[in-house]
């Protein structure tokens, strides 16, 4: 083996020895025992809260909640913070397309006096769960490390100069109703204040920082600076801003509260999940949450919140050891263009020695775009094989099964024979020294685009590009015919550490969904590392085999993913399923709103072919969904009482008084027509605006008071002729569905993850 062949295998072991380093060194601590001091954090100690709380789902409302909130009460009361229950009507803080969630909530919400306080520091989480899943990691999780964070807060000596606050709200999973209502009118609120935000997506894993509120640059560095291993990055957190996701951070940020978000999202088939237990929680994940929270809320304890913003725009990256780099963004900027210059040295010096030709770096540049893009469209592939081969996988909640760490293996392997097959096809016809280039070339485009327009989400392309670009640039390099370079490994290091980093990072999100963040990631940091690549290349006779052994790796880690992932109880899948009975018609149907729901056999043995789904949902204007007929049962429809009718010639405003008649925990209506026509919409004294697109056109009222009734105000205009409205009350605990005719709860190999009994009626006024 030659010296060049030595230092690439050597280069390549280095880079993903970098790699593997990252990803280890962001695993979560292990958790502390109930001995641990009083003023440290215990992952044992918090766990007692979780075993408390969530052993069952406890949606707002429900006798479960009730049970959690009175624990929580306790438990405050005990630690010697008088906490007191908030009643209020929360609504979701952005518009919705039909009806918008409106409910009322009861936060607990708990005060340790400060010495000299500047503005609350305010430890949230909500301790609401969805009607089907006990929550224990969404979010009783957070809740715990509230309380243990405020336990060992108060045990230390240490003077608080900041009122502390343990918010936990109601309605999350409703709508963020009660971060609203705290957000809107609560009287600690109305100053600001800084809000450290607890949530999970998944059951284990790091707990990673993944977005900071408008604003918050000092509490990013402050965060950065303080916890024991902090994880975050600035290109997750940009990405989030063009996302519709929920948690209680948005009802924060919009209502003017300084916000970081925190949450932990590996092993997310457990999100939302019946099995989202106490015993499928990772303490390990706890104690990461716990140490993080605890720190950051020390270090914030006797800062001067009323001055702790900070307008900077960051960008911040993990490096080990345990380290969060934060820079301005605009440093960012500034290395794209280097890269991007540094880039067009190396090219123009390759050039002048007669290496490449520019026109075929250019068309280097154009196969590796068309080798990202393939990568992505192969990842989506390999999921939907997935899914045909195991219908099952098609059901299961963020698009990733139980144990997916062999599929993740199989999509890192899939886009390493993409490489490989791409790199020995064109190797030869456009020349090693062309792609190396082009490669080059490809990431300096994309890191001046990223690093140009939003420079917080550049990292992962920037800083490997002007390594890699400065090495290119300033010696001999890897030239076809020429010896592989120390200088130019080290140079490639960062592809290791943050682009390979973040694409493994990305299958944590889902195998489905994180496929296709991955690839990419990958792709480029293949291009990136095509020096070494080059270096390590086999002869013609043998190169074939790079990509047969690929395949068969990808084969066999695909094969033990299936192996393992069976459907059984232990393992079960999500089925959907609601009822319908019109009031108006008498008839009733079957529906698996939000899903294919022809997954599961039990699925289909009630609907069919998909159709216009009759369920009344909370954002969904034009719903289809797989549906079947029904055999009627004998339930009350809502009632409609106007109590108010007026027209001044311009406006009429119309009062009412909805009523479920059967008891049911929610009511819901949706104007017909022109959603423009809605001037004006009240719900239960509270302001929903006009109507529009994207906007109210109606509202689902959650936990109705004991006589089950709701009043609305409607204003629409004088001459639009008669008001329509579909009014529905509604049930979503899987409970509700039984007793119903033809109904059988599902097999122990699925659980319900949406059910609903609604009953609907058309009024005209």
């Amino acid at each position: 083996m030659n010296t060049a062949r030595v230092t690439g295998v050597a280069g390549l072991l280095l880079v993903l020895a970098v790699a593997v380093w990252s990803l280890v060194d962001i695993r979560p601590p292990a958790p502390a025992g109930a001995d641990a001091p009083a003023g440290e954090f215990s992952a044992e100690r918090a766990m007692r809260h979780v075993e408390a709380i969530a052993r069952e789902p406890r949606p707002m409302g429900s006798d479960a909640h009730d049970r959690a909130r009175q624990y929580l009460v306790t438990e405050l009361t005990a630690m010697g913070i008088a906490p007191e229950v908030r009643d209020a009507v929360g609504v979701r803080p952005y518009p919705a397309d039909a009806a918008t969630p409106v409910g009322r909530v009861r936060n607990v919400v708990g005060v340790a006096d400060g010495s000299d306080p500047t503005a609350p520091l305010v430890l949230a989480a909500h301790y609401d769960s969805t009607p089907t899943s006990p929550g224990a990691n969404d979010d009783a999780v957070g809740v715990a490390v509230a309380l243990e964070t405020a336990r060992a807060l108060l045990a230390r000596d240490a003077p608080r100069r900041n009122d502390l606050v343990v918010l936990l709200t109601d309605g999350e999973e409703m709508g963020l109703l009660g971060a609203e209502a705290f957000a809107h009118d609560d009287p600690l609120a109305v100053d600001g204040g800084v809000v450290l935000n607890h949530e999970a997506r998944g059951a284990g894993g790091p707990v990673i920082m993944f977005r900071g509120s408008a604003g918050s640059s000092d509490l990013v560095r402050t965060y950065g600076a303080a916890a024991p291993s902090p994880v975050a990055d600035s290109a997750t957190a940009g990405v989030f801003e063009f996302l519709p996701n929920d948690t209680d951070f948005v009802a924060f940020e919009r209502g003017g509260l300084s916000v970081l978000d925190f949450a932990y999202v590996q092993d997310s088939a457990y999100y939302h999940s019946a099995l989202d237990l106490p015993e499928n929680v990772d303490p390990r994940s706890v104690q990461h949450m716990g140490e993080t929270t605890l720190a950051t809320a020390a270090e914030l304890a006797g800062r001067d919140l009323a001055a702790a913003g900070g307008d900077e725009d960051l960008a911040y990256v993990n490096v080990p050891p345990g380290t969060l780099v934060v820079v301005p963004a605009w440093v960012l900027s500034v290395l794209a263009v280097l890269g991007g210059g540094l880039t067009v040295v190396a090219v123009l010096r390759a050039r002048r020695r007669g290496a490449v030709r520019v026109r075929r770096v250019l068309l280097g540049a154009g196969a590796g775009l068309l080798l990202v893009v393939a990568s992505v469209a192969a990842a989506w592939a390999y999921w939907q094989l997935l899914v045909t081969v195991h219908p099952a996988f098609g059901a299961l909640p963020t698009a990733t099964p139980y144990r997916p760490v062999a599929f993740h293996a199989g999509v890192v392997l899939l886009v390493a024979t993409l490489c490989a097959v791409w790199f020995g096809l064109l190797r030869r016809r456009a020349g090693a020294d062309a792609l190396r280039l082009g490669g080059l070339v490809l990431v300096a485009l994309l890191a001046v685009l990223t690093g140009l327009t939003g420079p917080a989400s550049s990292v992962m392309f920037v800083v490997p590009l002007v390594a890699a670009a400065a090495a290119a640039a300033t010696l001999p390099g890897p030239l076809s015919g020429r010896p592989t370079d120390l200088v130019t490994v080290v140079a490639l290091l960062p592809v290791g550490l943050l682009a390979l980093t973040a694409g493994w990072v990305a299958l944590d999100i889902g195998t489905g969904t994180g496929g296709l963040a991955a690839a990419p990631s990958l792709t480029l940091g293949f291009l990136l590392l095509l020096p070494l690549v080059e270096a390590v290349w086999p002869p013609p006779g043998r190169a074939r085999w790079v990509p047969l052994v690929l395949v068969v790796a990808l084969g066999g880690t695909t094969a033990a993913g299936l192996v393992v992932n069976t459907v059984d109880a232990t393992r079960p899948v999500p089925v959907r399923l609601a009822y319908t009975l019109d009031a108006d018609t008498g008839e009733a149907s079957w529906s698996s709103p939000f899903s294919s729901g022809t997954a599961h056999a039990w699925t289909r043995g009630y609907v069919g072919e998909p159709g216009r789904d009759p369920a009344p949902g909370a954002n969904r204007p034009d719903p289809v969904a797989p549906v079947g007929p029904a055999r009627p049962a004998a339930l009350a429809a809502p009632e409609l009482t106007v109590l108010d009718d007026a027209d001044d010639g311009e406006l009429r405003t119309v009062r009412l008084r909805l009523t479920s008649e059967r008891g049911a925990r929610s009511l819901s209506f949706v104007v017909d027509g022109d959603p423009n026509r809605v001037r004006g919409l009240v719900v239960a004294g509270r302001d929903l605006g006009p109507g529009g697109a994207g906007h109210a056109v109606g509202a689902r009222f959650h936990v109705l008071p004991a006589d089950g009734a709701v009043e609305v105000t409607i204003v629409v205009d004088s001459d639009d002729g008669p008001l329509g409205l579909r009014v529905s009350d509604i049930d979503s605990e899987p409970g509700d569905l039984a007793g119903l005719p033809g109904y059988t709860p599902p097999p122990d190999d699925a659980y319900l993850q949406h059910a609903q009994v609604a009953v609907t009626r058309a009024y005209e006024l």
